[in-house]
C-alpha cells in the first residue's frame, strides 16, 4: 500500500479513493486561500494559477517538510475541486492542470531536501513528560485559581491512562463487561485512507482502577460542558478545548519559562505511546493509539526514557486482540529486510578479504551501494 507521501506525489492524489473529512476540508480550503492572498501581495507579475505553484515550491527551503506537505496538500485539493467546475473554458482548465502538476512534481519537490528552519508549531510541543514534571504540573493545577483548571487536570489525567488524541473524547464511551472489566470505546480520529486498523478502538482494564476512575471523572465533566446533538457538540468542544489549551499553556509558561519545549495535551499521547512502546509489541502498540501500522508509533512518537529519567505512574489497558491483528506489520517487514541486507553486506566484505587481490574491494563497493539504495 502506498503511503501518504506517495499518495500525494502522484497523479493519483486528486482520485476519489483519497477522501477526507468535513474538517480536513474546510482546513484545507482556509489553507489555501490564505497562501494564494500571501502568494497575490507578494507577486510583481500578473498572478496566475501556476505561478502560485512555482512561488509555494520555491519557498520550501524556509519551511518543514510537514508544513510543505500540508500546504502543498490544500493547494492540490483545492485545485481539483476548481477542476470539478461545469463552467470552464479550456484556458483556465489548462492553467489549473498545469498547477498541479508542478505541486506534483518529485523534480520540484525532491523529498531528500530537509531545510534547516527555526522550531515552531508542534516542535516546539514536549513529546513526554516526566515523573517530575508530571508531578509539577498536577500540584500546580491542583491548587490554580484559573478557571478551567480543575478541566484542564481532568483531561491531562485521562490523556496520560489512554494515550486518546483529544479531539477524540467526544466519541467515546465506557463499559462495564461482568467478565473483561471495563471497555473504552473510542471513535479513531484518523480511521480514513488506511491510517488507522479500523473506525474504532477498545481499550480494557481488567478492574476499577485509578485510571478507570480518572477516565469516567473526565466523561463525567465533558458531558455537563456539551450538548447531546453531535454537530453542535464538535463546535462546542472546538471553543472549549481552545479555551483549556490557553489555560495549560499558561501554568507551564509560569512554571517553566525558560524552556523551549513544554507541556501541552498531545505530550499525554506521547507519553503514553513511550510507556507502551517499552512493554509492549509494536502490533499492540499500534491497535492502542489507533494506528494502521506498527511503524507510525515507533517513528513519530516518543521513545521510552532512559537512565534516570522515569514516566508518570500508570496503569496500561490491554488492546484488542482482533485489532492488533488487523495493524499491518510494515515494522516488522523493515527490520526484517535490513537483516538481509546486513547479512549480505557482511557476506561481501568476506568476499571481499578473500579475494581482494584480485577485485580491488568491488564487493565491498557493491554492498555499500545496495545498503544505501535499499535503506
Amino acid at each position: 500500500m502506498a503511503s501518504a507521501t506517495q499518495l500525494t506525489d502522484s497523479p493519483s492524489f486528486l482520485t476519489e479513493a483519497t477522501s477526507r473529512t468535513a474538517e480536513t476540508t474546510e482546513r484545507y480550503e482556509k489553507c489555501a486561500a490564505r497562501l494564494l492572498a500571501n502568494y497575490q501581495l507578494e507577486t510583481t507579475e500578473n498572478p496566475s494559477l501556476p505561478g502560485y505553484a512555482t512561488w509555494l515550491t520555491d519557498r520550501r527551503s524556509g519551511m518543514s517538510p510537514s508544513s510543505f506537505r500540508q500546504y502543498r496538500a490544500a493547494s492540490i485539493w483545492v485545485f481539483g475541486l476548481i477542476l470539478k467546475g461545469d463552467s470552464m473554458n479550456a484556458t483556465v482548465h489548462a492553467e489549473v492542470q498545469r498547477a498541479i502538476a508542478i505541486l506534483s512534481s518529485p523534480l520540484r519537490n525532491p523529498m531528500f531536501l530537509q531545510p534547516k528552519v527555526p522550531l515552531r508549531t508542534s516542535a516546539l510541543k514536549q513529546k513526554r513528560i516526566s515523573s517530575q514534571d508530571w508531578e509539577k504540573l498536577t500540584a500546580a493545577l491542583s491548587v490554580s485559581k484559573r478557571r478551567h483548571a480543575e478541566a484542564v487536570l481532568l483531561l491531562l489525567t485521562a490523556g496520560l491512562v489512554t494515550g486518546l488524541r483529544p479531539s477524540e473524547w467526544i466519541n467515546t464511551r465506557m463499559i462495564q463487561d461482568t467478565e473483561e472489566g471495563w471497555k473504552l470505546k473510542v471513535q479513531n480520529g484518523k480511521s480514513t485512507n488506511g491510517r488507522s486498523h479500523g473506525p474504532t478502538r477498545t481499550l480494557t482494564w481488567s478492574d476499577s482502577t485509578e485510571e478507570v476512575q480518572a477516565i469516567r471523572d473526565w466523561q463525567g465533566h465533558l458531558s455537563t460542558c456539551l450538548p447531546r446533538e453531535k454537530d453542535r457538540a464538535r463546535a462546542v468542544w472546538r471553543t472549549y478545548y481552545a479555551q483549556l489549551r490557553d489555560t495549560l499553556h499558561e501554568v507551564c509558561q509560569e512554571l517553566w519559562p525558560r524552556r523551549q519545549r513544554r507541556p501541552t495535551f498531545y505530550s499525554t499521547r506521547h507519553t503514553f505511546a513511550a510507556a507502551a512502546k517499552a512493554l509492549l509489541t509494536p502490533s499492540e502498540v499500534g491497535a492502542l493509539l489507533g494506528h494502521g501500522t506498527d511503524f507510525t508509533a515507533a517513528k513519530h512518537y516518543a521513545r521510552p526514557p532512559k537512565g534516570r529519567s522515569r514516566l508518570p505512574g500508570f496503569m496500561l489497558p490491554t488492546p484488542d486482540f482482533a485489532e492488533v491483528l488487523r495493524v499491518r506489520q510494515v515494522l516488522e517487514e523493515r527490520l526484517n529486510r535490513a537483516t538481509l541486507l546486513r547479512a549480505g553486506y557482511a557476506e561481501a566484505h568476506k568476499l571481499d578479504e578473500a579475494f581482494s587481490d584480485d577485485h580491488d574491494g568491488t564487493a565491498t563497493e557493491l554492498a555499500d551501494g545496495l545498503f544505501v539504495l535499499r535503506c
